[in-house]
């Protein structure tokens, strides 16, 4: 190993551009633990020594190789560059469901119905008014359900809710009127934000949020799991 400085240091070579480069025609680095068990990772610390994020197998238990980002709000980005692709054979969402962040022209709290909001043009507001054309989807999150997939996370989108397109989400229902079943068509209703079963299924084309996956008593206002399929 050459050392140029206290900060910069090289392997293969005595001109080092970072704190470390390992310069070879087919550098390698191994991580191996002699008991056999998959451990071993590189850890990330902030200047106070607090880990911040860690790459590989965190625990002797633990058979997967994991990229973690311990920083409280902080993504993982991977960027193949202009033209590339993240290729995976085979891809696993934990999450619910399938979502896009919209800006919204007012607070949309989780679990809330969002519709187009006809005074802001490509923004969205909460639902008002029964069998709304303009139902867009439900804000995803409530009862602590994740979302799946986020689409369209630009930097001006960063803050604004993840509506939820499709898939299953906890959402606001007025039941005050007709009980809700499983099964059960829903679409907007008078209260704000709130779904309803549909009983009127000419009015509601064109204004159905999904079917209801959990019940709700006549007179009741609550949370029902409903899968989303917006027709």
């Amino acid at each position: 190993m050459s050392c140029l400085s206290t900060t910069q240091r090289g392997i293969g070579t005595n001109q080092p551009s970072g704190t470390l480069e390992v310069s070879a025609p087919a550098p390698s680095i191994f991580i191996q633990d002699t008991s056999g068990a998959p451990t071993g990772y590189i850890q990330f610390e902030d200047s106070a020594g607090d880990a911040t994020g860690y790459l590989g197998f965190d625990s002797t238990q633990s058979s997967n190789f994991s990229v973690v980002n311990i920083r409280q709000g902080g993504d993982i980005v991977l960027n193949p560059g202009f033209g590339g692709v993240v290729s995976v054979p085979v891809l696993e969402i934990t999450g619910a469901d399938m979502a896009e962040k919209f800006p919204a022209s007012e607070k949309l709290a989780p679990g809330m119905v969002a519709a187009i909001d006809p005074n802001n043009p490509g923004k969205l507001c909460l639902s008002r008014g029964a069998y709304n054309k303009c139902v867009a989807g439900v804000v995803s999150g409530a009862n602590n359900f994740s979302v799946g997939a986020v689409l369209g996370s630009t930097a001006e989108d960063r803050d604004a809710p993840a509506i939820a397109l499709s898939g299953r989400v906890f959402v606001h229902c007025d039941a005050s009127i007709v009980g809700i079943e499983p099964g059960d068509l829903l679409t907007t209703s008078d209260s704000e934000g709130h779904a309803m079963k549909v009983t009127d299924f000419p009015r509601a084309q064109g204004a159905i949020i999904g079917k209801a996956m959990t019940s709700l008593n006549r007179g009741k206002a609550g949370m029902v799991l409903v899968l989303v399929s917006l027709q």
